[in-house]
């Protein structure tokens, strides 16, 4: 595979247009068509869509837990008498928020039996936003000074 085939087909699979990627490549549409057919190319395309649609997701998901990605939500206002409809951009609710954090959690294999919150010392969440019950734990008990000193030397 060259270069310019290459290129084509990773515009391909970033972007998932035939016409934009051909123009990436600099082909005609007909011939990005038959750069396609090639069995190493789909090959390529198979092993490589994955990956793409990974980071989407990823990227996806990291933009609903830092709020980069808001919701539209038509508001009524009554004025003198009229109703007036406004578009406004709306933050997802804490809950999805915390979803989508446990969501990249397990694509980045990081979430354990707690829902990936024991490690850092938090407790687990539920899916409904509350604490989920932990069991409890027996006191820790101090250490003595001489803990694990041989008495005999």
């Amino acid at each position: 595979m060259n270069e310019r085939q290459k290129i084509f087909l990773d515009a391909f699979v970033e972007g998932g247009s035939l016409p934009e990627a051909a123009r990436a490549a600099g082909y005609s549409d007909s011939y990005a068509v038959k750069v396609l057919s090639d069995p190493l190319a789909k090959e390529y395309v198979k092993e490589h869509a994955g990956a793409a649609l990974y980071q989407r997701a990823l990227k996806f998901y990291a933009g609903i837990v830092s709020g980069e990605i808001t919701e539209q939500v038509v508001v009524a206002d009554k004025m003198d008498g009229q109703t007036i409809h406004r578009v406004l951009d709306k933050l997802p609710a804490v809950k999805d928020r915390i979803r989508a954090g446990e969501i990249i959690l397990q694509m980045v294999g990081q979430e354990g039996d707690d829902g990936g919150a024991g490690d850092a010392g938090l407790p687990a969440v539920d899916y409904d936003g509350g604490i989920a019950a932990e069991e409890p734990r027996p006191p820790e008990q101090p250490e003595s000074e001489n803990a694990g000193l041989d008495r005999d030397g």
